[in-house]
């Protein structure tokens, strides 16, 4: 199954995902199918909140899911809960919903991102990511854009590095062009900078038909020209 913090904190191996189920309550997407980048509000408080964090704890051991990380799950969680009460003291958090923020932060540091609903899910058939900013699930022919997204570069590129990790085969230094099968058949294309110019990109195609096309995406506006075409390669 995907790690959680219970699960890194036990020290359990982590080898596939967990079974595939419908997105649960505690994951909302938007539904506009022509929908801008993430809604800037849930965005901001997240990287509001990742900072205080980051401020006050050490990540660093969490990139490539620790076997023994229990002390450092457990110091991050009790730093979230202490961060999220003085944001919502300083009024930082107005009419954030404090548990959503708390979920997202944990998916990021522990899991997958925004990623690790949709993986799980049997709802999508594609996955988009451009840039960290920038994460879209393909819904039979909708574009779906995620309300959340990555904080930053560097925490994108720490869910390419645990996916190269849960294929078997860990990122090569140098390595640009990131082809892997993930577990339950899922297939991964990343590229990373300098090659793309706007970001870390991935694209997952989940194992499950599509009619959706890459000049579909292209057309839609989830992929530009250039990177539709790396990917097709």
């Amino acid at each position: 199954s995907v790690p959680t913090p219970s699960t890194m904190a036990s020290g359990q191996s982590q080898s596939e995902f967990p079974a595939r189920r419908r997105a649960s309550g505690s994951f909302e997407v938007e539904t506009r199918t022509q929908a801008p980048p993430p809604p800037a509000a849930a965005a901001s408080m997240l990287s509001k909140l990742l900072d205080r964090l980051f401020a006050i704890v050490d990540v660093g051991a969490l990139d490539a899911y620790p076997e023994d990380g229990a002390d450092i799950v457990t110091a991050i969680n009790q730093a979230i809960v202490d961060c999220l009460a003085t944001m919502k003291l300083s009024g930082e958090l107005r009419d954030a919903d404090s548990e959503a923020l708390a979920a997202a932060a944990r998916r990021e540091l522990f899991e997958l991102g925004p990623l690790t609903p949709v993986l799980a899910s049997e709802e999508f058939s594609e996955v988009f990511v451009l840039g960290h900013a920038h994460v879209s699930f393909q819904q039979g022919r909708k574009l779906i854009h995620s309300e959340y997204a990555f904080s930053s570069e560097q925490a994108l590129k720490r869910t390419i590095l645990r996916l190269c990790n849960l294929s078997g085969r860990p990122l090569m230094e140098g390595e640009l062009i990131v082809r892997r099968k993930l577990p339950r058949g899922a297939q991964m294309t990343a590229i990373l900078p300098p090659l793309s110019e706007q970001g870390h990109v991935i694209a997952i195609r989940l194992p499950q038909h599509t009619d959706t096309t890459m000049d579909d995406l292209v057309r839609m506006g989830a992929l530009p020209r250039t990177i539709a075409s790396f990917l097709s390669i």
